[in-house]
């Protein structure tokens, strides 16, 4: 049986990308500097990282993440993200390296500017730069990276917010809105304690440790007049 070149060609890719796909699964992986579009306003994207672990979505925020918490870290070098990302759920998405709405040809021919390609938690297309691990820190400035009283962890961004789906989420003719809540958290740990301190006022270890200190609880929404 005979092809012509043009489709071995063809099979040749696809079989290509299906091996690598099958090869390379980024289970666990923290993207930094990549743009969530939103909107036709490009003065509103928001700078974000993102966190994969076990082929689920866990966090989108625009805190640091350390290296730490995924097996990869690699570097999205300011790119536009196009796709499905729901916290909990594999992702499906892809990143160009150009903004699509400055010029429509990075969608006409994705293959040329997409720089990194996932699709239910299988790798299509990785040109992103893997992080170094950073250089090793003194011992007391390490141990200062811990979750303290006023270092709070990332805060993750609603992503939610648009589909109505969600438990706290409504929408109506007249009001439409969002549920959200907050719960603040204490965190005490000593770094140190020398031999004279411990006879003054004695083992610090016993206080160490956390608390609630509080919950925040709110509404947001919109009065859908003619201008919401």
């Amino acid at each position: 049986m005979k092809y012509p070149l043009q489709r071995l060609l063809l099979i040749g890719v696809l079989l290509a990308s299906t091996a690598i796909a099958q090869i390379v699964d980024p289970q666990n992986v923290l993207i930094r500097n990549v743009y969530l579009i939103e909107g036709g306003d490009a003065t509103k994207d928001t700078l974000v990282t993102l966190l994969i672990r076990d082929n689920k979505l866990e966090i989108v925020t625009k805190d640091e993440v350390p290296a730490e918490e995924a097996a990869m870290v690699v570097d999205a070098r300011d790119g536009f993200l196009l796709g499905k990302l729901t916290i909990g759920e594999t992702p499906s998405f892809i990143i160009l390296n150009q903004d699509p709405r400055e010029d429509f040809n990075v969608l006409l021919d994705t293959s040329f500017y997409t720089v990194f390609a996932v699709h239910d938690g299988r790798l299509f297309a990785n040109n992103l730069f893997e992080v170094e691990e950073e250089e090793a820190l003194p011992e007391e400035e390490t141990r200062q990276l811990g979750w303290r009283a006023y270092t709070p962890p990332p805060m993750a961004l609603p992503l939610s917010y648009l589909d109505t789906t969600k438990w706290n989420r409504w929408e109506t003719k007249y009001v439409s809105g969002i549920f959200l809540a907050g719960v603040v958290l204490d965190n005490q740990q000593w770094l140190s304690q020398d031999s004279d301190s411990q006879q003054q006022v004695g083992d610090l270890n016993v206080l160490e440790g956390g608390e609630v200190r509080g919950l925040r609880v709110g509404v947001v929404g919109t009065l859908n007049f003619d201008k919401p």
